[in-house]
């Protein structure tokens, strides 16, 4: 999860020189250079987007992982209180 940020990224930085080289032939003052400027800008607010998304995702999962971990201190700190109040096992024996 934590690779996702730098692959978006990666995506990002890699997708406006493919986008721009998608218009082979294309004239100076025709439409579709304004088009492919607008689409890297949204393709740039998803990725914006998706980063916010997966940030907010992993604040969430450490915020998880440090509620279980305090419940499993927890969880060890009553087993040893039990273990403190068990009866002592007698060792059996003989009846005569």
């Amino acid at each position: 999860m934590r690779g996702l940020p730098i692959a978006l990224a990666w995506f990002g930085m890699c997708a406006a020189p493919a986008l721009l080289a998608q218009t082979p032939g294309s004239e100076p003052g025709s439409r579709a250079p304004a088009a492919t400027v607008t689409s890297i800008r949204q393709q740039r607010a998803a990725v914006e987007q998706l980063k916010h998304a997966v940030a907010s995702k992993e604040a969430g999962s450490r915020a998880a992982a440090a509620q279980l971990q305090q419940k499993d201190a927890t969880i060890a700190e009553l087993q040893r209180q039990l273990q403190a109040v068990k009866p002592v096992p007698m060792p059996a024996t003989k009846v005569r």
